[in-house]
């Protein structure tokens, strides 16, 4: 008979865990292991989003500096969810990003509507 831990326990693991894995990689490993893992491992994942970062910006952490709005578009509309573990947002605007001004409209309407605050810059 094997004990199981209690899942605050388990999410603090995660937590611990998502602080010292800057690529994020092990947290998404964790991710897989079950669907309530992947509920607490995407809100480390998605919490501070940054969009279209270059190099004459300052330093961000290394998983975010090829997100991009396109990416963010495709992660909102696959994964659900992934809106409420939002918590900052830093945008800088891309050329690309108004091809299509509709879609991107929407894309942070749905976010904003989500966050308590954040930062567009």
């Amino acid at each position: 008979m094997t004990a199981a831990l209690p899942f605050d326990v388990v999410e603090m693991v995660i937590a611990i865990l998502a602080q010292n894995d800057p690529n994020f990689s092990s947290t998404k490993s964790c991710s897989l292991a079950s669907h309530d893992f992947l509920l607490v491992c995407r809100k480390h994942i998605f919490a501070s989003i940054f969009l279209n970062w270059h190099a004459n910006l300052p330093p961000t952490p290394i998983h975010c500096r090829k997100a991009t709005t396109a990416m963010l578009q495709e992660s909102i509309l696959t994964s659900r969810g992934v809106v409420d573990c939002i918590q900052n947002l830093d945008y800088y605007v891309a050329a690309g990003d108004w091809e299509k001004p509709d879609n991107v409209i929407q894309t942070f309407k749905q976010i904003t509507r989500n966050m308590a605050y954040g930062s567009l810059l």
